[in-house]
């Protein structure tokens, strides 16, 4: 007989990761346990802090109480619990950037990852680290003929400040610029396509419809998908279809996922990068930053992540368990 159960946990970052909104110190994320006998699977719930629309409370309280009554379109939930047996394969991988906040060691690092064959590097930018990593980005540029730069900027400058940043880096070494300005609009995306510079869009709930329009209108390059943002895998994948049609590219965004959720955004990339008829470098290199004790099956070389779930143990998140096991009781929505 089907078992369905959920435990809770608070896991650390081996060091704190800043955007222009959020300065992340750890994860929250819930697992769901479903049991069937000798045959257990494992799903990942872990909306991300400033993006999603539900929080960890919300989905724990939703799931845990049978009095609740109401049915809520959760997106983390309709994406990790979908029904995925994960499979017994050794090693799963895919092509990805490497995700790098503005620190004081940001070229050591990018030139030791350049080494390992990475050529994609996303950098988080804001108005407070432009000029540093502008000056970093430059030089890098010049030095490594094949080095390609995502840039992140969470909406944090206004009109006039973008056009200073445009200015500031050779445009055939940006791969794209994301989310410049906190609105999605032609004009914001025609200045970046001015400055002769690829446009990026992250994707959420309430940019769709909008962005949806513009892929029409041809003013987007590429997308940034986190799917634990967007729901149900059939939505997501009606959605890059629709990209493909208007030569818009999608990429797969990790954020900080468990072993366990990775492994499902790797499966997604693969079928990505199917749709597209060649490997897309995807964005799934955020669950490095979690606590070592549960990465051990992660490890990133040759220009890819590279996941041995075989590796991971359901007893490596344990030591940062808050909820023990309880069984589901509100599976309206499962």
């Amino acid at each position: 007989m089907e078992k369905l159960e959920i435990s809770k946990y608070k896991i650390p970052l081996e060091s704190d990761f800043i955007n222009s909104s959020h300065s992340y110190k750890y994860i929250d994320a819930i697992i769901v346990r479903n049991n069937k006998g000798m045959d257990i699977n494992y799903y990942e719930i872990s909306p991300l802090v400033g993006f999603s629309i539900e929080t960890i409370e919300m989905i724990y309280d939703y799931l845990s109480d049978r009095r609740n009554k109401n049915i809520f379109d959760y997106p983390s939930i309709s994406y990790g619990l979908e029904s995925l047996k994960l499979s017994k394969r050794k090693l799963i991988s895919a092509k990805t950037a490497i995700s790098i906040p503005v620190t004081p060691n940001l070229s050591e690092k990018i030139s030791e990852y350049y080494l390992k064959g990475f050529r994609n590097f996303k950098i988080k930018i804001s108005k407070r680290n432009l000029k540093i990593a502008s000056e970093i980005i430059n030089d890098l540029s010049k030095k490594n003929k094949k080095i390609l730069f995502r840039l992140d900027c969470n909406g944090d400058f206004n009109f006039n400040e973008s056009v200073v940043l445009l200015k500031r880096f050779e445009s055939k070494k940006i791969e794209f610029i994301e989310d410049l300005h906190k609105t999605i609009s032609e004009k914001n995306l025609s200045i970046i396509k001015k400055y002769d510079y690829k446009t990026c869009i992250d994707l959420n709930k309430s940019n769709i419809n909008i962005t949806k329009q513009l892929i029409r209108k041809k003013l987007v390059d590429y997308i940034a998908i986190k799917p634990k943002l967007i729901g149900k895998e059939d939505e997501i994948i009606e959605f890059i279809e629709l990209a493909k049609k208007y030569k818009t590219k999608v990429y797969i965004s990790s954020a900080f996922e468990t072993p366990i959720g990775l492994y499902k955004s790797i499966l997604l990339s693969k079928k990505v990068d199917k749709i597209y008829k060649t490997p897309i470098v995807h964005g799934l290199s955020t669950s490095l930053y979690l606590n070592k004790s549960i990465t051990k099956a992660i490890e990133l070389d040759s220009g890819k992540i590279k996941l041995r779930y075989g590796f991971f143990s359901i007893n490596d998140l344990k030591p940062f368990m808050t909820k023990e096991w309880i069984e589901i009781q509100n599976t309206k929505i499962i």
